[in-house]
């Protein structure tokens, strides 16, 4: 029986209910697949892997003494049909002890059959028994090339996706012996003489209750296993019409046989019978038509499988998909679930109060044409195609921000955490999502405060500097290719002293935009403190030549006088340019020859000095 969650236990986290919410989604499409055994078993082992990123999966059948490997993929795949005694593995210990089992190093393991491990190449293993009743069927197995692989969560994976398999695989292989014991029951009657013999060997060997009617309903054989299950022996029901306590139960019978009578085969489905001590169970019932040796249909063959067990696993597995479905709708966050072709398939309450769209106009539509902006489409829908392609992303799986559009046009900025799983051929994707825009609006404005200068709005020291290392690292070992001028402004203590600081602080604000005017737009004009500035000159084809072009322009912008606080005053100013013109010259360097510059400008009266080493 599957160990499921206390629902008494706090919610899980985004990560914790996305895993879970992908190892759901993984259960519910293998129990509804209507396949073989092996088509099953095949499904298995994919889902195996993927849910717990193994380099290979297999499930392994008990047959005798050995382990069968029934089939395999990834790197377990070219081992189908392998044998392994059960002895000395750790596949066998899974199957005798019906636990699970681990290993984190099968070189180190004494459990592990070591040989086996290294001929398959795992260094990692996770095991969890098969069990459908008392019955163990094998073990599921998924492996990986390195030792310390999996984790808890892979465990408990792989233990669910067990317990729930386990009873659909029973299931499914009793319905494979079905089909064939119906077909041997039909060739057994082909000739009368055989029919007798053979029809009491496959009855009574069965582990499905079979059950043999004539045309008129009595029972003419019940079976070992139909005494086991339904509590009546054979010599009080042989000769009798079925024990089926209501009237419906009657009217049913009548019809299957009708229906079994002219159409030989009858698929009856599920179904409640009652048993001798009064309780009644959940059985699946097969029936075929019984034909004598001329073809003549004489009677019904009917086999009743005890589906109790997949009932109750079927109700756990209900009972945790509706779970997640009340953490999903009681989440603090948004969440959206999409398909491959980005159709919305799941939108909780959140996401309606989020993005301002209904959970009935959401489902069905494009992702893309909801909370996408115009802009970002084309980079979403090329992203898509390429995880599809490669199966890789640059955001699955990361807690990123990300741009959004609103039912009304508006913007917001979104932190949003995505999972990707896949189901079968099917990709799906899911996504918690949180409203971070006033987040993000205080991170720049405390940004802005920590990067530039209030008074002037012109980047501070440490932007500069940032700006400046930087250019520094993309001029590499290529020199000439940037400078820095150093400039102060002359007796701006004597304005503070004589007009007061407002008008200082004017002085100041004008200076920097007729700098920011003067110099191109990819050049950085910062304040470092007082009345000092500096500007970067990036991108230049020859930082020598342009050097006193650049100082002269900044000094012609500055030559006329400019009227502030009521009073015309004239801003004078020093410039030291420093040419980066070795590659050796680090930011230091630059600085400080360009401050010797400047101040040996300012001796000589003012005007520009270049420093080219």
């Amino acid at each position: 029986m599957v160990d499921l969650p206390n629902t008494a236990q706090p919610l899980p986290s985004g990560d914790e209910a996305a895993r879970l919410r992908q190892v759901l989604a993984a259960l519910t499409d293998l129990c509804e697949l209507q396949s073989s055994a092996e088509i099953l078993m095949e499904a298995v082992v994919r889902t195996a892997q993927t849910l717990t990123g193994a380099s290979g999966a297999a499930v392994e059948i008990v047959q005798g003494e050995t382990m069968v490997y029934a089939t395999a993929c990834g790197t377990l795949a070219s081992f189908k049909g392998l044998r392994l005694p059960r002895t000395g593995s750790l596949s066998g210990l899974c199957v005798s002890s019906r636990l699970p089992q681990s290993s984190r190093d099968t070189e180190h393991d004494p459990r592990v059959d070591r040989e086996a491990a290294r001929r398959t190449g795992l260094r990692a293993m996770l095991l969890a028994p098969l069990l459908h009743g008392p019955q163990v069927l094998g073990a599921l197995k998924v492996g990986a090339d390195r030792p310390d692989t999996f984790d808890a969560q892979d465990a408990q994976t792989l233990r669910l996706l067990a317990g729930v398999i386990g009873g659909v695989l029973g299931k499914q292989l009793l319905v494979d012996e079905n089909r064939r014991l119906l077909h041997e029951l039909a060739e057994a009657v082909a000739d009368a003489h055989a029919a007798a013999g053979k029809l009491r060997t496959v009855i009574d060997a069965s582990p499905l209750a079979i059950t043999v009617h004539d045309l008129r309903g009595r029972v003419l054989e019940w079976n070992p296993a139909a005494e086991r299950l339904f509590g009546w022996r054979a010599d009080e029901v042989i000769g009798h019409r079925p024990p089926l306590e209501s009237f419906a139960e009657r009217r049913r019978f009548v019809r299957t046989m009708r229906r079994v009578i002219a159409e030989g085969n009858v698929a009856v489905g599920e179904t409640r019978r009652p048993c001798r001590d009064g309780h009644w169970i959940d059985v699946r019932v097969n029936a075929a038509a019984l034909r004598n040796a001329e073809g003549r249909v004489v009677g019904v063959v009917r086999t009743h499988e005890d589906i109790g067990a997949l009932k109750e696993q079927q109700a756990r597995l209900q009972a945790v998909a509706d779970r997640n479905r009340r953490i999903v709708e009681r989440s603090i966050d948004a969440f959206v679930e999409i398909d491959q072709d980005s159709t919305v398939t799941e939108w909780n309450s959140r996401a309606e109060l989020l993005f301002g769209w209904s959970r009935e106009e959401a489902l069905g539509r494009r992702l893309d044409e909801l909370v996408i902006p115009d802009e970002l489409r084309d980079r979403y829908r090329e992203n898509m195609r390429c995880y599809l392609a490669t199966g890789e992303s640059p955001v699955i799986g990361r807690r990123v921000e990300m741009e959004a559009v609103r039912r009304d046009g508006s913007r917001l900025t979104v932190e949003v955490l995505i999972n990707a799983y896949r189901i079968g051929d099917r990709h799906l994707f899911d996504a918690f999502l949180h409203d971070v825009s006033e987040r993000r609006r205080e991170y720049e404005h405390l940004r802005r405060r920590a990067l530039y200068d209030p008074l002037t709005n012109l980047p501070n020291r440490y932007l500069f500097r940032d700006n400046l290392q930087r250019a520094l690292l993309l001029a590499g070992d290529t020199p000439d290719r940037l400078a820095v001028a150093f400039i102060d402004i002359d007796d701006f203590k004597s304005i503070n002293d004589r007009y007061g600081h407002d008008v200082g602080d004017e002085v100041l604000c004008t200076t920097a935009s007729r700098l920011r005017e003067t110099v191109r737009p990819r050049d950085t004009v910062a304040r470092l403190a007082g009345d000092e500035f500096v500007i970067l000159l990036e991108g230049l084809d020859s930082a020598r030549i342009h050097a006193a072009r650049i100082a002269e322009k900044v000094l012609a912008a500055f030559a006329a006088p400019c009227r502030i606080g009521g009073h015309e005053l004239s801003i004078v100013l020093s410039i030291g340019v420093a040419v980066h013109g070795d590659v050796r010259d680090s930011l230091e360097t630059l600085l400080r020859r360009a401050d010797q510059a400047m101040y040996a400008a300012k001796q000589a009266g003012g005007g520009y000095r270049i420093a080219m080493r």
